[in-house]
């Protein structure tokens, strides 16, 4: 974020005053003059003594622009959802501002649901591990570089304490390999 002063430079020309004037009137020093120049931060002081003698308010001639910021809030962040589920990750992910741009689920009553709630998600009713050799970029057409998220929660079935632990040796152990061939 940054300090900006034009709508000081504005008011001043339209009250037909110099900066020279305004030091003298407000009784600001001319080191504030520079800063100010230099859309620099100056004391809350030196901007109430500006406003008095302007008879305006502080927003007449402070303003708070954001840099770069601006353009990150504005973007619309994309997502990818493996194991997608029922889509309670995505809801969230959705809530959070991002676009879903596709969604897998192996499971065919799971991925209805997510077809019918959110219909105009894209829900692809596979097995990932069909999914994950054929590339983001050519089966969801985007760009490398262009996915903001990939998400999703792989099954933990094989590292539970509720399961065998099989780990490795179970193969939904090893799903989770496809988020790195994704």
């Amino acid at each position: 974020m940054a300090i900006c002063y034009d709508r000081l430079w504005k008011l001043l020309i339209d009250k037909k005053m110099n900066r020279t004037e305004l030091k003298e009137a407000s009784g600001i020093s001319f080191n504030v003059l520079a800063r100010l120049g230099k859309n620099e931060p100056v004391s809350f002081e030196s901007i109430e003594k500006i406003c008095f003698t302007l008879n305006c308010n502080i927003e007449d001639v402070v303003e708070i622009q954001r840099d770069n910021v601006a353009e990150d809030i504005s973007k619309n962040y994309t997502a990818i959802e493996l194991f997608a589920g029922a889509g309670g990750l995505a809801l969230g992910i959705e809530k959070a501002g991002f676009d879903t741009l596709g969604l897998i689920e192996v499971d065919k009553d799971a991925a209805d649901s997510l077809k019918i709630n959110r219909p105009n998600w894209r829900v692809i009713n596979d097995d990932i591990a069909n999914i994950s050799c054929l590339g983001l970029e050519g089966y969801f057409g985007i760009k490398k570089g262009e996915l903001d998220l990939l998400s999703g929660g792989a099954p933990c079935q094989a590292f539970s304490y509720a399961g065998k632990r099989l780990g490795l040796e179970d193969a939904r152990g090893t799903l989770f390999y496809h988020y790195e061939m994704i």
